[in-house]
């Protein structure tokens, strides 16, 4: 379903070092930046445009999908958004390109699903830093019905997802009253 070289890893050892970062130039996207469906962009890292001259196949931009090699608890994936700079993906940190035909947002539930979950865990190898490699990944196997429905899946999921907000919030709400009531009769 994915175009040849639409996975790939960003630059390991010797190819990018601590030595490398500058306080500005090109956005170094990090496993910092994963969370689970979302991107912080809170941790900023950068190396010269210059060093990214040697690294630019690693580059990312909006839209891409980017994955955490490292699976404990759960997956990290999200879909990155636009930058303000230029970027490339650090090591351990996956780049999945789809084409037009698959929405980011509908394979990045499926990446994020149990389902992907039990399968992945399965295959890491590690033993101090589990993770899995792009091979493992390329050979996960996902579910990609036609756009329309794939854009009606997000759709819903995103409206369920903000009912649960609600529901968090209301249950914040009632537990804040609660442990102000159970002080009270104390």
């Amino acid at each position: 379903v994915l175009p040849k070289g639409s996975i790939f890893d960003g630059p390991f050892g010797s190819d990018l070092k601590t030595a490398d970062y500058t306080s500005s130039g090109v956005r170094v996207i990090r496993l910092e930046n994963i969370g689970r469906l979302k991107f912080f962009d809170e941790k900023e890292s950068y190396i010269s445009n210059e060093k990214y001259q040697s690294l630019i196949r690693h580059t990312v931009g909006e839209g891409d999908i980017i994955f955490a090699s490292f699976i404990i608890d759960e997956i990290r994936v999200c879909v990155l958004p636009e930058l303000k700079t230029k970027a490339i993906a650090k090591a351990d940190c996956f780049c999945i390109r789809p084409d037009k035909n698959i929405d980011p947002q509908f394979l990045i539930l499926q990446l994020a699903s149990q389902r992907a979950y039990n399968y992945l865990s399965g295959e890491i190898h590690g033993v101090t830093r589990p993770r899995i490699n792009t091979t493992q990944l390329k050979k996960m196997k996902v579910y990609i019905p036609k756009i329309e429905e794939q854009k009606t899946i997000v759709k819903r999921v995103k409206h369920l997802f903000g009912q649960l907000d609600q529901i968090e919030k209301h249950y914040d709400k009632v537990k804040n009253y609660t442990d102000k009531l159970e002080q009270s009769i104390l």
